[in-house]
This record gives structure tokens, C-alpha cells and sequence, in this order.
């Protein structure tokens, strides 16, 4: 009697193997749509952070010195990583012509082909 005809056969049938390979690409797949997801979402709050905190300089130094005039819209680069800059303008206004002390600082840009922006309000001695 034939040894190999009586035994079950070992190993794995190529559709098996078929089938746990596509699993394989689509669990990859999902993987790597996540990442490209979540990394843009990690650049957006960079900008944004970045944004702030320029906003916030720029706060600063009109808190500084009162004297200094709210100025026109100024161009600024706003970092999202050390060599990636966004074109940004920072613009300080009074939203409230009533009310002299509210100062309005806007950042806009324009981030994966949409417009974002971030604003920051505060109360000046003036």
C-alpha cells in the first residue's frame, strides 16, 4: 500500500494561501489610509498651534507697547515642520469700534487647498 495516498496532505492549498494574502492586503490597506489620515491631521494642528502662537507674539508686543499702531495685514510663514512653511497673513483689527480695547488677531492661510484661519481677541489697556 502506498504510504502517500493513505495520509492527509500537509501544508496549505493555494487557495488558502489566495485568500490569507488578499486578507493580508486589505488589513495593509486600511493600515495605511489610517496613517496618510492621521498624518495630515497631524499637520493641520501644527499649523494651527503654529498659528497661535504667532498670533500670540504678535498680542505680545501690542500689550507691550500700547503706542504701537494696529497695523495693516503683514505676511508671515507659519511652520508645520522645520523645512514646510505655510503663507499666512496676520491681520490685528477692533472688532468693536464702540470698544477700543478689544484687539482681534486673525491668521489665515491656506492648507491642502482650503482656507483656515484662527483668531485670538484680548482686552488692551489703551
Amino acid at each position: 500500500m502506498d504510504k502517500r495516498s493513505s495520509s492527509p496532505s500537509q501544508g496549505f492549498s493555494l487557495i488558502e494561501v489566495i485568500v490569507s494574502i488578499l486578507f493580508l492586503m486589505i488589513a495593509i490597506t486600511g493600515l495605511m489610509t489610517l496613517y496618510t489620515s492621521m498624518s495630515s491631521q497631524v499637520e493641520w494642528m501644527r499649523w494651527k498651534r503654529n498659528a497661535m502662537l504667532v498670533a500670540q507674539k504678535s498680542i505680545e508686543e501690542l500689550v507691550a507697547d500700547p503706542n504701537v499702531p494696529i497695523g495693516p495685514i503683514e505676511t508671515v510663514d507659519v511652520f508645520v515642520t522645520p523645512f514646510q512653511s505655510v503663507k499666512s497673513t496676520l491681520e490685528m483689527t477692533q472688532p468693536d469700534p464702540h470698544d477700543p480695547k478689544t484687539i482681534e488677531c486673525k491668521v489665515k492661510g491656506k492648507w491642502n487647498d482650503r482656507d483656515v484661519s484662527v483668531s485670538l481677541r484680548t482686552i488692551v489697556g489703551r
